[in-house]
């Protein structure tokens, strides 16, 4: 059932001067109802949203005018504003059929596809297709070669055309006894054949002819300018050159050494050293010697084939995928990553990470020295002085004395960079007080250091406490000042020692020691005794009692100061 409540109203009548009349509004609790310009409750026509549920175009209504659902194929380009459809208002995909599906996106025309290629970030743009490449069946792929090399479109088989291959086309030397097609003798026009030397009578038989290897006479050869005629005088030996020795005549004779004259009519095989050439020369195609060009470009070479490739040369594209592994990055410095740390785009640089906490020493409460770990960097050094002695109690007739606390050490804390420094370090603990007897003031604690070389952080060690005179009347005793620190990035001072009280020469309290934040000094003390001793790192020690003449004490001892170091790299 609706909760009914009211609320106060003032219907002000200008009538009469503007003066307000106090009512109430009972508030049913109906969730449909609203309050209108009259002052009455009631319910809109059309349902708790003013609009009646139904189709209104783009828009189905429902739930009473609460629910607003958009049509679906509704929206398009008119609908949009600029810039109104931003990634937030889009529904993730989570299957294939979901988010911004195809349909959805404008058309575009045939053979293009949506992609970026103007340089940097930015809307998508529409490419074009090289004529080379062509698209169908909605995959992409090379388009058809053509020319002295065939093959189909996206297909890797190629063929040489027929009669493609010229003489041009040819590499000297390349067309072998093998590539030669099988030839016969005299065979028919048109048909490769071997055709036998000269004609009629004069032809050539098949076999050994003997014609083809006796002495035949010069007017033999056709479309001779000059005839050379070779001596006889001598038969030509192995290595022996054919030379020129005047325009018509020539001898044998051996190759002269070193590089070879215009007249030597043989050449060497290609890279054998002799006496016409060296082995890094080369027989060209014009029958002449020498070294073979340069190369240039990403590799450089030397005429000794000895390669080299160039600087910056190696680029991001030339590198196969998951080829660069560790081994091949430069070498870092120690506690270092390779990071961009910019505020854009930038190559990775090394990062120096220190600052990282690598040990916390345990407190220290003995040693002259501290030796660093050897690649640490920093140094936190918290130190905390000696503890005091509480003070100790005197005796007399009808009397009773209760000793002062003695104070604690104090704390101060130093950041350090050793990063050029190796140590070891020079350091003082701090002694607890202790020592002093009955019926004496307490011994101080001592002074905790730690030295850098230059500068050096101290914590004070704490004062002892002082002895009441005996007596049987009310008095207070205040304990001593804490120890005090210096050249710290934070110095603090001692907790005081507590005061002691008497009451009657039989009923008081000995003072307290001072406490630290490694813990307690000894407690104070009603009954007869020496002084409690101190418990934590740099804290004092209680104050003894004596009640009604009782004998003479001793104030607790305090405890030993501390050094904790933090390291970092």
């Amino acid at each position: 059932m609706p909760t009914t409540k009211r609320i106060p109203v003032r219907t002000v009548d200008s009538a009469v001067g503007g003066v307000g009349v106090q009512s109430e509004i009972v508030l049913s609790g109906v969730a449909t109802e609203y309050l209108d310009g009259t002052g009455a409750l009631s319910v809109p026509a059309g349902g708790g949203g003013g609009v009646t549920d139904g189709d209104k175009g783009d828009i189905t209504v429902s739930g009473g005018g609460a629910t607003w659902n958009i049509d679906p194929g509704a929206v398009d380009s008119v609908e949009i504003a600029a810039s109104a459809i931003v990634t937030s208002k889009l529904a993730d995909a989570t299957t294939t059929l979901t988010g911004v599906t195809l349909p959805k996106l404008r058309h575009i025309t045939t053979d293009t596809l949506l992609g970026r290629d103007t340089a940097g970030d930015g809307a998508v743009e529409l490419i074009t297709i090289h004529a080379t490449l062509d698209m169908t069946g909605g995959q992409l792929r090379r388009g058809a070669l053509t020319g002295d090399v065939t093959a189909a479109a996206g297909n890797d088989s190629t063929t040489i055309a027929a009669l493609a291959v010229t003489t041009g086309k040819i590499a000297l030397l390349a067309v072998t006894d093998a590539q030669v097609a099988t030839a016969n003798k005299d065979g028919a026009v048109g048909t490769p054949s071997m055709r036998t030397l000269g004609t009629g009578a004069a032809q050539a038989a098949a076999g050994n002819d003997a014609r083809l290897s006796d002495d035949r006479t010069a007017n033999g050869l056709r479309s001779a300018t000059t005839v050379v005629s070779v001596s006889a005088a001598t038969a030509p030996t192995s290595g022996q050159v054919l030379t020129a020795t005047a325009g018509t005549t020539a001898t044998w004779q051996a190759p002269a050494t070193g590089t070879p004259a215009v007249s030597v009519v043989t050449e060497t095989a290609m890279s054998q050293g002799s006496a016409v050439g060296v082995s890094t020369n080369y027989a060209r195609q014009d029958h002449s010697h020498g070294t073979p060009p340069s190369l240039t470009g990403d590799v450089t070479g030397t005429t000794a084939n000895v390669t080299t490739i160039g600087a910056a040369k190696v680029l991001t594209t030339m590198i196969a995928d998951l080829n660069v592994t560790t081994a091949k990055i430069a070498t870092q410095a120690t506690h270092t990553a390779l990071a961009n740390i910019t505020a854009g785009a930038a190559s990775p640089t090394a990062v120096n990470f220190g600052g990282t906490l690598t040990r916390i020493g345990p407190r220290m409460g003995s040693g002259v020295s501290f030796a660093k770990t050897s690649d640490v960097r920093f140094l936190f050094v918290e130190a905390m002085g000696g503890g005091g002695q509480g003070g100790g109690s005197a005796t007399a007739a009808s009397s009773g004395s209760f000793g002062a606390g003695g104070s604690a050490g104090a704390y101060g804390s130093r950041f350090y960079d050793v990063t050029s420094l190796a140590g070891p370090f020079t350091i003082a603990i701090g002694a607890g007080g202790s020592g002093a007897g009955a019926a004496a003031s307490g011994a101080a604690g001592g002074d905790t250091t730690f030295s850098d070389g230059t500068t050096t952080l101290l914590a004070g060690g704490g004062k002892g406490g002082t002895v009441m005179a005996a007596a049987a009347t009310n008095l207070v005793l205040v304990g001593p000042t804490g120890g005090q620190a210096s050249s710290g990035g934070l110095n603090g001072n001692g907790q005081p020692g507590g005061q002691s009280l008497r009451f009657t020469a039989a009923i008081g309290c000995s003072g307290y020691g001072g406490s630290t934040a490694w813990g307690e000094g000894g407690i104070g003390r009603t009954t007869a005794g020496a002084g409690n001793g101190a418990g934590g790192h740099g804290s004092g020690g209680g104050g003894g009692t004596t009640v009604s003449a009782g004998a003479t004490t001793a104030g607790g001892a305090g405890r030993v100061g501390a050094l904790r170091i933090w390291e970092f790299y």
